[in-house]
């Protein structure tokens, strides 16, 4: 039955427009919550599978991120982060304007709550956040040349 109605609200989600309700609200919902978990999770991962290498995935971070290869490194040691999951706590806690530091970010991750859920926690709209964080996997997975510039998240999405 749980199973059921995991399918059901996933379904929802789906069906309503990706990340809002379709009536132009910019309001967040379970459905659109667990859609961009859904898609966060699925973008960690690809970052995670990216055949580029430690040292690579840790330059491309470090210049987009405004760090030192061996900074990143020892802050994913530290927080014995993946990368995909390290690629999306700096991207939301770039742009949350209440000073959510990496670690705080991936705590929340590490106590079971979804990314989707923490992008609505900092009160970002979930379409930008999906979208940035997108921006910076490229990056990661050295599909794109890291610029410095970290891909901003609209807020007020709750």
């Amino acid at each position: 039955m749980a199973l059921i109605s995991a399918a059901l609200i996933l379904a929802i989600g789906i069906a309503h427009a990706r990340y809002g309700r379709g009536d132009g609200s910019r309001i967040s919902t379970l459905q659109t919550r667990l859609a961009a978990d859904l898609d966060l999770a699925a973008t960690a991962r690809d970052i995670d599978r990216a055949s580029v290498g430690d040292t690579h995935v840790a330059r491309f971070l470090g210049v987009e991120f405004g760090m030192s290869e061996e900074a990143i490194l020892a802050e994913r040691r530290a927080t014995a982060a993946r990368w995909g999951n390290l690629t999306i706590a700096h991207t939301l806690a770039a742009s949350d304007s209440q000073g959510m530091t990496v670690a705080q970010v991936l705590h929340l991750h590490d106590l079971g709550m979804g990314w989707g859920q923490i992008a609505a926690g900092l009160r970002f709209r979930l379409d930008d956040a999906v979208r940035a964080v997108e921006a910076e996997s490229r990056v990661a997975r050295g599909l794109k040349k890291a610029d410095g510039k970290i891909a901003r998240i609209g807020a007020d999405g709750l």
